[in-house]
């Protein structure tokens, strides 16, 4: 969310407005905001971006007291990567082939899909996350939602997942100790069957099977609209 914000903050940006961009003061009342992170963690999450290539601080042209985050051609290309397959199955969802095509004419356009889409989902007051309260719980967790939807993602056509509990909780970062916490909360509310030894065989039950579903299709449908704007946009320029 806090990238989003930042290629929203740099799309959206008035050049005659030094206020405007993705500043320091202004990521950090996001965040705070949306309890994302502290001021302080913010500045050292910006500062490890920075230092990992993935945006340039600038001075502001009309102020050089404001300094600005910039996505570099690095962190355009890791946002191409990221919403390129939710694109595409867009395009096959909708039928047609416009939003591929838009993204071959100019290389920013996932810029503009990414600021109208974040636009919509975070902006405009429509929040999947408030939306499906019953999901709520597990995005509060530190790796919940996450590991609810790699577990969805590794599912078979049974809906199980067999699978190595501390691998599972390295890739996200958790301890196992909060990956129990996770998965004991989901099978207290009929979302997950799980095997023995804890997590080794998992089935992911019909109601939290729908919940995702309903979360992705929510997910895609914003995605599909801020394309359809983002073209609109680009043509009427």
């Amino acid at each position: 969310m806090i990238a989003a914000y930042i290629f929203y903050l740099d799309f959206c940006r008035d050049q005659n407005d030094p206020a405007s961009g993705a500043t320091l003061t202004r990521v950090q009342d996001y965040c705070v905001k949306y309890r994302l992170a502290g001021p302080r963690k913010v500045a050292a999450l910006l500062g490890v971006i920075q230092a990992a290539g993935y945006c340039t601080r600038e001075v502001a042209l009309v102020d050089a007291r404001v300094k600005i985050f910039v996505p570099t051609a690095k962190a355009i290309a890791a946002l191409n990567g990221i919403l390129s397959p939710a694109i595409e199955a867009v395009q096959t969802l909708d039928g047609t082939d416009e939003y591929g095509r838009f993204l071959d004419r100019n290389p920013k356009a996932i810029c503009a899909i990414s600021a109208f889409g974040f636009q919509h989902l975070y902006l405009n007051g429509l929040k999947i996350i408030d939306g499906i309260p019953s999901l709520r719980q597990f995005f509060e967790m530190s790796g919940g939602l996450k590991l609810l939807f790699s577990l969805y993602a590794q599912r078979n056509s049974e809906n199980v997942v067999v699978c190595n509990a501390s691998n599972i909780s390295k890739s996200f970062g958790v301890s196992r100790t909060q990956m129990q916490r996770v998965m004991s909360l989901a099978e207290g509310l009929g979302y997950l069957k799980l095997g023995e030894p804890l997590g080794r065989r998992i089935e992911l039950l019909p109601p939290i099977v729908a919940l995702i579903e309903a979360y992705i299709s929510v997910h895609l449908a914003v995605l599909a609209i801020g394309a359809r704007r983002a073209i609109t946009g680009a043509s009427a320029t």
